[in-house]
This record gives structure tokens, sequence and C-alpha cells, in this order.
């Protein structure tokens, strides 16, 4: 760059891409930005102070009300968290939600003495925890065996056993059902500091944990809610398009677009449907080759070609649609970006492919 950008202009950045600022006052930025991460805001706002007196003492008063309005916007931030407690200084709270075959496990971090904010993590294989639990439930309890555990105390373990694998664990987790104190003893192994956990707080632990756990019921209740209105919509698809209403779960839509700037660098994507949501992981990019510049309909070709070639030669050679993989299996729908032109160019390569034309699905806009 030969001139900074608009951040620069409206006092959002220092310049230093084109060095507008020292190397030495950049890395003093640097450093109190790792302060202010570690919590060391009364030690950062005392050096802002003393910088700012200095700028005042020579007179250099645009520099000193710079600081001092650092000092204030720092100051706001400050205040939108909790209270300072001198006795916590690093702690984590967790609080745990079952509910629906989902799970909801809220974090809330205290650093330096203050309340970072909380953040809700959502567990997968939830259903492999509640069979365990209702296993256990089943089994009859000898005498003098430990109680059956909740399907909340196996979540939340699973979770701070992974969560705690690259990530600096404090020496103090407050939580909402009791931990095993084998885990614990595995925490203080890994990061050689001992690792304690309390579930019955109080006082301002208390106050910690019930905020972790409303937040946990409404993160949670707002994603089932969301689920819901996905399995909604999965539903009004096949009444319209009269797809069998059994197992929608199930129900695979494989969508195709082509993008291309002014006819040049041809792309075609393919965005994978199922369980009532887009799969980023199946997420598939083709880049087009040998055609027109600006030809959709050849692009079109040429990507189902490349897509469903495979499919339709594993199907002819097997002839069982179900030993396929996933990824090596026909949808239920294949949606394209297009109205009859490229509906009838979809057709073309299924005809030719001896697939099912009937899973052909022509999207215009309007």
């Amino acid at each position: 760059r030969t001139r900074p950008c608009l951040l620069y202009q409206i006092k959002r950045c220092t310049g230093p891409c084109v060095q507008l600022i020292s190397p030495e006052a950049y890395a003093a930025d640097v450093m109190h930005a790792e302060a202010l991460l570690r919590g060391e805001t009364q030690e950062l706002l005392q050096a802002l102070e003393a910088r700012m007196m200095a700028h005042s003492d020579k007179l250099e008063f645009e520099q000193a009300a710079e600081l001092r309005n650092q000092m204030q916007a720092l100051s706001r931030v400050l205040h939108q968290q909790a209270i300072e407690t001198a006795d916590d200084k690093d702690v984590d709270i967790l609080a745990v939600r079952v509910q629906g075959g989902r799970a909801c496990v809220n974090l809330a971090m205290v650093r330096g003495g203050r309340h970072l904010g909380d953040r809700p993590y959502f567990p997968v294989h939830v259903e492999d925890a509640a069979g365990v639990f209702a296993q256990e439930s089943d089994e009859e309890t000898p005498p003098g065996a430990p109680p059956v555990r909740p399907v909340e105390a196996l979540v939340l373990e699973a979770f701070i056993g992974q969560h705690y694998i690259g990530v600096p664990v404090p020496p103090l987790l407050v939580t909402s059902v009791p931990v095993d104190k084998a885990l614990l003893a595995a925490l203080t192994e890994q990061s050689g500091l001992r690792v304690s956990a309390i579930h019955q707080p109080r006082e301002q632990r208390r106050a910690w944990l019930d905020m972790a756990q409303k937040n946990a019921d409404l993160q949670l209740a707002r994603l089932l809610a969301e689920e819901g209105s996905q399995q909604a919509r999965t539903r009004a698809l096949a009444e319209a398009l009269d797809l069998p209403p059994e197992d929608l779960d199930q129900l695979t839509i494989e969508c195709f677009d082509i993008s291309h700037t002014a006819g040049e660098s041809t792309q075609a994507s393919c965005v994978v449907f199922h369980h009532h949501k887009m799969q980023s992981s199946e997420y598939r990019r083709y880049k087009i080759e040998g055609i027109t510049g600006g030809d959709d309909y050849a692009a079109m070709r040429q990507v189902l070609e490349r897509r469903y070639g495979k499919i339709a030669e594993a199907l002819h050679e097997q002839g069982d649609a179900e030993a396929l993989t996933r990824a090596a299996r026909m949808p239920d729908l294949v949606l394209v970006d297009g109205g009859k032109g490229q509906v009838a160019m979809a057709r073309e390569v299924f005809e030719k492919l001896g697939l099912n034309l009937s899973l052909i699905v022509g999207v215009e806009k309007g």
C-alpha cells in the first residue's frame, strides 16, 4: 500500500501497513492488547493515564486527548462487564442443559477477577450419553454402588474432556452438575496445576452459575425453535413436490449454481442439504473448463456429468443403491439454478446417464 485505508482516517487504526507508526509504538499497542485480554485492566488504565499526563506536561494536548478518549472507551467496555471480585482471579463457569435430544453447554469465563462474557456450545452425539444413562438406569444397582449419573453429567464431562485439550484450564471450575474426580485428576496432570470443581457455589459464584444456566436454557430453546422451523420447511417442500413423507431427516437435496466473472473463470457450486440444514463439510466447487465463456448451459452439463457420472456407473455395475456410501449415492432431489432451459439440460444429462428424471427441479428468479 502507498496510503492508509479508511480505518486510519477515522482513527480506528494507526496505519502500520504504510509505516505511520514506529515499530516500538506498535509493539506497545500489541502489549496493551495482550494485557487487556489477560484481564490486567487496572494496570493498563494506569499506564494510559501516565502517558496522558506526560503528554499534558509537554503541552502535547492533542496526543493527551487521544489517550483520554482511549481510556474513556476502555472504561465503557469494562463497565458493561460484571463487577470485579477480589477473591476469584481465573474461573470457568459451565452450565449444561439437555432437552429434545439436543444439549447446550454454556461456558462463562472469569479472567483476572473480571467476568468476560460467555459462549454457548452444542455438543453432538447426545443420544450416546442418553443411551448410556438409560442402560445404567435399567440395570439393577447393587448395594454400595455409586448412583446412576444423569445424562447432563455425562454430556458435561465429555465436553470438558475435549474442550481443555487445547485450551488452558483455570484452577477452578464452577459446574451445574457434579464432575467426576478422575476427570479433574486428568486435567491436573495435563495442566500442571491443581484443578478443582464445585457444583453448589455461593454468593458471587452462585450468581455467575445462575446466569450461565439461564443462558444455556435460552440458547437451547432458540436452537430447538430454529430446528423446528427447518423441519417445517422440509415438510412443506416434500408436500409441494409429492415426495414420500417418511424419514424426512434423511431427505437429501443437492443444489447447483453456475457463476463467472464477465464470462471468464466459470465455476459451479454444489450445496448439499440433509437433516434439515446445509452441510458445509459436503460443499463442492467445480472449475469449469473447455466451454465458451458465459455458456451457462454447457457449464451445467459439465458439472452434472462430473458429479453423477461415476454414481451412475456404480449403480449400473452394482445395481444396489443402498450399498453405495452417502457420498456416492444419488440425492432425493436435484435443484438447478435456472428455468426450463437449465432443467432441459439436466434432463439430457440424466437421460444419457440412465438416471431418474423425476429428481430434477428448476428454481427460477421470480
